[in-house]
């Protein structure tokens, strides 16, 4: 949940290295494309101030916005998020959001949990 209480996000690392960010309203359904668009961050790996900072782009999902990590992701990897919401203001800071990957996550097995998205009732 994001400080503005208007928001949901939820963070995936797909293989090759694929960070992938889903958004959500405060009623965990998905923005629209129009609002994901108005969306913007970026990721760098690890805490480190000096880590250099990757921009999010638009997803092969409409509700999502990626980053490639590349290839070489190396595990335990942390990723901080900085991420400018729909409706902050344009001078705001980016809100800060840490994950921690230990492997590469399977949207699709068996066990796991599936995008908000794309769980019963929440379309």
């Amino acid at each position: 949940m994001s400080l503005d209480n208007l928001h949901h996000l939820e963070g995936v690392l797909l293989p090759p290295g694929t960070f992938r960010v889903y958004l959500y309203d405060d009623h965990t359904k998905p923005l629209k494309a129009d609002q994901v668009k108005l969306a913007s961050g970026t990721i760098q790996i690890g805490d480190s101030e000096d880590a250099p900072k990757i921009p999010l782009g638009p997803g092969k999902k409409k509700e999502t916005m990626e980053a490639s990590l590349g290839a070489d992701v190396k595990f335990p990897v942390a990723i901080t998020l900085l991420l400018h919401l729909p409706g902050m203001a344009p001078d705001a800071k980016p809100e800060l959001f840490n994950f921690t990957f230990s492997k590469f996550t399977d949207e699709n097995g068996p066990g796991t949990s599936a995008p908000m998205g794309s769980m019963p009732g929440m379309k």
